[in-house]
């Protein structure tokens, strides 16, 4: 059997985990007494873009936990996801467009395709 991805008392950038969520064996929050956020195994990890990829897979929960809920949508509720879009828009604005079109889904409006105002979206 392998190790869980998180575990009450392992060590996270912020403290101990006091509290922890396995949500895959890819993906786990934890949570400190002061802080928390998300681990990402190596694997997923390395599928995030680079502009976005956090070393050792952490990702805190205040911000870049929004970075791992577009990468990974499937995780995440609709209403976390529209959340995630708008916290990446507002801090990292138009410079994660191209980062992000790699994993954007379809229908998402962080990016929107540029527009001739004659021919409409380009293809």
């Amino acid at each position: 059997m392998t190790e869980p991805i998180v575990w009450p008392g392992m060590d996270t950038p912020w403290d101990k985990a006091d509290d922890v969520e396995v949500v895959s064996d890819h993906m786990g929050w934890v949570h400190t007494h002061c802080h928390g956020g998300i681990k990402l195994s190596d694997e997923w990890n390395a599928k995030v873009p680079p502009l976005f990829r956090r070393a050792g897979g952490w990702y805190e929960e205040d911000c870049e936990w929004a970075l791992v809920a577009l990468c990974f949508p499937a995780h995440f509720s609709e209403k976390e996801r529209g959340a995630a879009e708008a916290i990446v828009k507002m801090i990292w604005g138009p410079k994660s467009c191209p980062a992000l079109k790699q994993v954007q889904t379809q229908g998402s409006k962080l990016c929107p395709q540029p527009t001739d105002s004659k021919k409409g979206p380009k293809k």
